[in-house]
């Protein structure tokens, strides 16, 4: 068999793995969503079914933009290392040490994101008052197309 076949069939089966492990995403979004559902969650902000104050919109308003501030610049650095690993991927031999590190770096990235998306929904949860947080609570346990 031709061994550029073979080696890109390897790349693909590898390439396919590390997007699946390193973009997972939280139930109810990404591929599976319907584009009706995504939709919806696009022009659905649960925060206005609350009855928020004024004060506590824009406290809310202003996490959630430095929140997606710090993903967009951390998503930035994680393209930058799937690019070298493409890089790494088209070498006839592979640098195990090299992928690796590039793994560990963007699965430390990945965990500082979570960290970083789980500490703003807890300041954002500090922001509500008891009846807030418990319908908050209540909408997230309910299936995206119910929100």
């Amino acid at each position: 068999m031709n061994k550029s076949l073979i080696v890109g069939a390897m790349v693909s089966v590898v390439m396919g793995i590390s997007s699946m492990n390193v973009m997972a995403q939280p139930p109810g979004y990404g591929q599976g969503m319907s584009p009706q559902g995504q939709q919806r969650m696009m022009h659905r902000n649960p925060y206005d079914q609350l009855g928020l104050q004024e004060s506590q919109r824009k406290a809310i308003d202003e996490l959630r933009a430095n929140q997606e501030e710090y993903r967009k610049k951390h998503m930035a650095m994680m393209q930058k290392h799937n690019e070298k690993l493409r890089e790494h991927y088209k070498a006839e031999k592979w640098d195990a040490d090299a992928m690796t590190k590039l793994y560990d770096e963007m699965y430390k990235e990945r965990r500082a994101m979570m960290k970083k998306m789980i500490e703003t929904r807890n300041a954002i949860m500090d922001k509500l008052n008891k009846e807030q947080r418990e319908k908050m609570q209540s909408m997230m346990q309910r299936p995206p197309e119910q929100r």
